[in-house]
């Protein structure tokens, strides 16, 4: 196929059709990230170090952070199949779709799936969200001095170790997908810039393809073949809520959106319930199966909806803001009892 000519013509209506496309939109964020990279900066600053130390620090925590969210998810998987436990959302579903500073976006692919079976990838999504906040979160390391010593006995005057916490913000969303369409609208002008007849396998015009962006392929040269290789970025309505609905969350919290609340079918915490306006309640995840029925995965979530005024949309948004008695880093939930109000530790 690396033989095959690049033709410079213009793309039709069919080639750059965007198909819409129904998945759970999810957000990994640092809390407070721009507090964090101020405090390491000052103190590299105040020690005369160079600053660049602290980015670097940082971007090491942020991988280490998005090494375990997937091994997370991987880990829920398996260890609910060794156990014998029913656990259908699938990992390979999940799609990094870009990094933004420090915030990831995923997108959960609900391709194939009919009302029913979305509703249990969901349930189950969500409770590895939950899972993935339980577990304690990076946290960057500076000292007032670089550590020399080969066997790390080096001795500091000063260090300063903050925690980098993790807020999630997940809903289901329609959306259009852009790459679909970029290859066929940008391939023609990058086949001009790189000369009149241009073949497909070429690496000045692969290589300028992938620096736009706009290359959903890559050539394996030995092989002889293209390997495609999907990417996605999508823009819709529903899209533009969901990021201005992430600017509520909170850490240690999961903050779901009406839409997807409403698919997770939370035990007592229906979205119409005024009364959980800004007041937590625990509830039950309970997970429905064929023929009727249910299971209870869960019984210790702790719920509190919202309404909130999305910038530039005129209609206010439900969210709710989960949690569980095992989050790693967040603000101690208050609820009450029968008897007495008793504070659950996250």
């Amino acid at each position: 196929m690396s033989n095959v000519v690049m033709m410079q013509t213009e793309p039709t209506d069919a080639e750059t059709e965007l198909p819409l496309t129904r998945f759970i939109s999810i957000s990994v964020d640092v809390a407070g990230s721009t507090s964090i990279k101020e405090q390491l900066c000052a103190f590299l600053a105040r020690h005369g170090r160079d600053i660049g130390v602290a980015y670097q620090d940082f971007a090491h925590q942020l991988l280490a952070t998005e090494r375990q969210f997937i091994d997370l998810l991987c880990a829920t998987k398996k260890a609910a199949v060794h156990n014998g436990a029913e656990c259908v959302f699938e990992v390979e579903r999940l799609f990094l779709i870009k990094t933004i500073g420090d915030e990831w976006w995923y997108s959960y692919s609900l391709d194939g799936l009919d009302d029913f079976a979305v509703g249990q990838h969901a349930r189950h999504l969500f409770d590895a969200l939950l899972a993935f906040l339980s577990k304690q979160p990076a946290s960057a390391f500076l000292s007032d001095t670089p550590a020399d010593h080969p066997d790390g006995l080096d001795e500091f005057k000063e260090v300063l170790r903050l925690e980098l916490p993790l807020k999630i913000t997940c809903d289901l969303v329609h959306g259009f997908d852009l790459v679909r369409g970029r290859e066929a609208l940008i391939s023609s002008i990058v086949a001009r810039c790189c000369g009149d007849i241009v073949h497909v396998g070429d690496d000045q015009y692969m290589r300028m393809m992938g620096n736009l962006g706009a290359i959903p392929m890559i050539a394996d040269k030995t092989a002889g073949k293209i390997i495609s290789v999907v990417r996605s970025d999508f823009v819709g309505m529903e899209v533009d809520r969901f990021f201005r609905l992430a600017g509520y969350s909170q850490k240690g919290r999961v903050l779901v959106g009406q839409q997807l609340f409403e698919v997770l079918d939370l035990m007592d915490a229906p979205a119409a319930d005024v009364t959980l306006r800004d007041a937590w309640k625990c509830v039950s995840l309970r997970n429905k199966i064929p023929g009727g029925g249910f299971v209870t995965m869960r019984s210790d979530i702790f719920v509190s909806l919202h309404e909130y005024a999305l910038r530039n949309l005129r209609e206010p948004y439900m969210g709710a803001l989960c949690t569980d008695r095992c989050t790693a880093s967040g603000d101690p939930v208050w609820r009450s009892c029968q008897d007495s109000p008793t504070m659950v530790a996250d």
